[in-house]
């Protein structure tokens, strides 16, 4: 697909605030390539680090990495994972907890965090897990598992009605954080997002320039912008930005998971210009390159020729002045013939 203009198509899209589209993860996050054991551990009392599997009465689930990512089947009676590291570390607020989301190749995986929402209390801890109602949806209403303070269990509310009451007194504790499959489904998860950092199950998709530069006054250059490793046939977000325009645009990954950007020529004014392209559900799994238009290269302008020593100045070497013009037109003609045979060496030279 040919994008005739980095404004193209895109007139009145609103770039979204804070996405990952346009600035790629905040400067103090991480992404975080995991390897899940195999098989993956079962739940302890208390959670232990690391990525474990939440006990669910009769469950039957399973989950199984692959460079796609990791299939989670949901079973019998769903399936969680989730990560003991909040418990570990205790300095991640239930505020600061919601994390970026979940980016699945299909079907649906919740976003999912366990807390204890009165952790310095000697018999009531208010044990409870929070996960969106919509799973694409983390500012919609979110959730809880059991009661806690007033709210019963089940009540659909905005995450942050929810933390306010679990902070009450004593700030909650965050004791895991990682995603729930129901029954039935069977979901390949990419990356889960948590306090802003971004943890990777499937391997990275790419994305490349060529050419990586032109010059500003180029308008006739294909430039193509290639990237891989998407799913086949997924919606694939492509945003760009640069120093005169940016916006996003969706397109459609082929058979094998590959999208091509193309264009003529400078899209703008001098710059490098990034294109990043991203999971169109939660920005999580991506891939950037960048792009630069330069200023045209500076010709010097050609040396002034050496002057020559006139004819009638010259010393008498004993040779004849008209065997050395002949000799001379032999060398020219030469040098003319040369020239000829490169010219027709390169017209049929094999493209």
């Amino acid at each position: 697909m040919k994008l005739r203009s980095f404004g193209a198509g895109v007139t009145g899209v609103a770039l979204v605030a804070g996405s990952l589209l346009l600035g790629a993860l905040p400067a103090s996050a991480a992404t975080i390539q995991v390897t899940v054991p195999n098989p993956v551990p079962a739940e302890t009392s208390p959670y232990s680090a690391g990525w474990f599997a939440g006990t669910i009465t009769d469950g039957d689930g399973s989950a199984t990495q692959s460079a796609a990512g990791l299939e989670i089947v949901g079973g019998t009676n769903g399936y969680q994972l989730l990560n003991g590291d909040p418990a570990d570390a205790g300095d991640v607020t239930l505020a600061a907890a919601a994390g970026l989301g979940v980016s699945t190749v299909s079907g649906d995986a919740f976003y999912q965090i366990s807390v204890f929402g009165e952790p310095g209390g000697a018999e009531d801890k208010q044990f409870t897990t929070l996960r969106p109602v919509d799973p694409n949806n983390l500012d919609g209403d979110w959730i809880n598992s059991r009661a806690f303070s007033e709210t019963a269990a089940g009540t659909a509310a905005p995450l942050a009605t929810h933390v306010q009451l679990l902070d009450q007194g004593e700030l909650a504790q965050v004791l895991a954080f990682g995603v729930f499959v129901n029954a039935g489904d069977t979901v390949i998860v990419r990356a889960i997002g948590w306090d802003t950092d971004n943890y990777l199950f499937a391997t990275a998709p790419t994305a490349t320039a060529n050419p990586t530069s032109v010059v500003a006054s180029d308008t006739t250059t294909e430039v193509t912008i290639t990237a891989s490793g998407f799913a086949p046939d997924e919606t694939v977000v492509v945003g760009f930005s640069g120093p005169s325009s940016d916006g996003t645009e969706d397109f459609v990954a082929d058979g094998d998971g590959n999208v091509l950007v193309s264009f003529l020529g400078a899209p703008g004014e001098v710059g490098d210009y990034i294109f990043t392209f991203s999971d169109g559900r939660s920005g999580l799994f991506f891939a950037t390159t960048t792009f630069s238009v330069t200023e045209a290269a500076v010709v010097a302008p050609p040396a002034p020729a050496t002057p020559t020593t006139p004819a009638a100045t010259l010393a008498n070497t004993g040779v004849d002045p008209m065997s050395a013009t002949i000799a001379a037109g032999v060398l020219l003609a030469t040098g003319v013939g040369f020239v000829l045979l490169s010219m027709r060496r390169k017209a049929i030279a094999p493209r």
